[in-house]
């Protein structure tokens, strides 16, 4: 399964999460949770200088169930980008 969006969140925010979750390894191309690799790359933010958004596209690719599994708990850390 490979599930690939873009969130307006810093690569540094979502960074700092995937940091500290203790069954996730750092690699040389970003993440990865049992076999499920993951990605971010920092996009162009969008707006203006006064109200520019940050941009991070994130990609999640391995087995349906590692990738429903961490996505699930991205998206509960995320889903109204205060977390």
């Amino acid at each position: 399964m490979r599930r690939e969006e873009i969130w307006s969140i810093s690569i540094a925010r979502i960074t700092a999460f995937f940091d500290i979750q203790q069954d996730i390894t750092k690699t040389t191309a970003g993440y990865q949770y049992q076999d499920c690799r993951i990605t971010l790359t920092a996009l162009p933010s969008k707006g203006t200088a006064r109200f520019a958004v940050p941009r991070t596209q994130v990609v999640f690719e391995g087995s349906d169930e590692a990738v429903s599994a961490i996505y699930h708990r991205f998206l509960i850390q995320f889903l109204t980008a205060g977390g």
